[in-house]
């Protein structure tokens, strides 16, 4: 892709910016830049990924959350209907 970049332009980086991007793979600055972005484009999809599957296993957690309190109403239901039952035996004694 050498020789083959449109664009020119002038920017004005800190030193620590230019530390960063000199770090970087290439023979010049564009290079090295542009490996700089290519890697932050890796990267910014690895964490798109991540953040899919993390939303998959929030959606199942919720979802077994959900079954959870369904059951939790049905015991408590149980619960209070042994209650009143053994209340209910207590007064015919």
């Amino acid at each position: 892709m050498k020789g083959q970049y449109d664009k020119q332009v002038t920017v004005r980086l800190s030193e620590d910016y230019l530390k960063i991007i000199n770090s970087y793979d290439g023979d010049s600055f564009t290079q090295k830049f542009k490996s700089l972005i290519d890697d932050f484009k890796k990267k910014g999809l690895q964490v798109e990924k991540n953040i899919n599957e993390r939303q998959k296993e929030l959606k199942k957690v919720e979802g077994e959350i959900g079954k959870k309190r369904e059951l939790l109403k049905k015991l408590e239901s149980i619960e209070n209907y042994i209650n009143w039952a053994v209340r209910y035996c207590e007064k015919d004694e």
